[in-house]
């Protein structure tokens, strides 16, 4: 019998098109374990009317590892920085590579914040900006 968390990573073990969720573009953050920056971007990033998850790169030490139904289910996936995407790339099969192709965007956030730190939170918004101007509008 497999665990849940064997299941996240199966496609099709959830819809990840919940069509109880509405139109807004669906982002997920990625960090390095899901509990400081991209928590911290999933909210700031609600304040844009953006529908928004967090997830770690680190898939054993994650929270909420990021899996291929978060991948299917989100419009874009931004890491907080390239390191964490380099990390998730290592352990990702030939089906999540392949998902994330047209998905990916990096940031340049070190991960030496709290979470909801005022400094982090006016560093995401830069860059949620300026992401939404060049992306979603």
């Amino acid at each position: 019998m497999k665990t849940k968390t064997q299941e996240i990573f199966e496609l099709n073990s959830c819809p990840f098109r919940n069509p109880f969720q509405g139109q807004d573009t669906k982002i997920a953050f990625v960090c390095s374990i899901g509990l400081l920056r991209s928590p911290t971007a999933a909210r700031v990033a609600g304040e844009y009317g953006i529908n928004a998850r967090c997830a770690g790169s680190d898939l054993k030490r994650a929270l909420i590892p990021l899996s291929l139904n978060l991948i299917m289910w989100s419009d874009y996936v931004v890491f907080m920085k390239q390191e964490n995407y380099d990390e998730y790339i290592k352990e990702a099969n030939d089906l999540t590579r392949q998902a994330l192709t047209y998905k990916v965007h990096t940031w340049a956030i070190d991960d030496n914040y709290e979470y909801m730190q005022p400094e982090l939170v006016r560093e995401i918004k830069s860059n949620l900006e300026t992401f939404i101007e060049k992306e979603l509008e």
